[in-house]
């Protein structure tokens, strides 16, 4: 991505959206994040943090794309990471300012995806997961 095509997604006034926490698809097409910019419904920057997409189309990328429910939800969804099939792995806050985090997946499944699933343990322990990268095959899982 280039500075220009930086400027150009995130160059869109939202003031407080706080974009952050970018991952590429392994096919470079889509570029992943979390923000709290306005809803699809439009209105004030959301209060939770949700994941979003941009897509590269020819020379440019698309307005951003809010994922939605159910992987969205009134709680926080932040550091996604996608593997080739499209499973995005990501860290969920339940209320932010606190350390209650959890790693979950959700895979896509005929072009959608559906619930998130809490990864079991020995991923999720008592302690806090969070800021995963699942390697393109899906053959590792990084994590702090």
């Amino acid at each position: 991505m280039s500075a220009a095509d930086h400027a150009e997604y995130t160059g869109d006034g939202i003031k407080g959206k706080n974009d952050g926490a970018p991952a590429f698809s392994p096919d470079g097409k889509r570029l992943y994040f979390s923000s709290r910019r306005p809803r699809p419904a439009g209105g004030a920057p959301g209060e939770d943090f949700d994941i979003w997409f941009v897509e590269r189309r020819g020379g440019s990328w698309t307005d951003a794309v809010n994922l939605g429910s159910p992987v969205n939800t009134g709680r926080n969804e932040v550091n996604p990471s996608v593997s080739s099939d499209g499973t995005i792995y990501f860290q969920r806050i339940e209320k932010l300012g606190t350390l209650d985090w959890d790693l979950y997946r959700v895979p896509m499944r005929n072009g959608a995806y559906g619930p998130p699933e809490k990864l079991p343990a020995p991923v999720n322990t008592e302690a806090n997961e969070a800021g995963p990268f699942i390697a393109p095959d899906g053959s590792y899982l990084l994590f702090q």
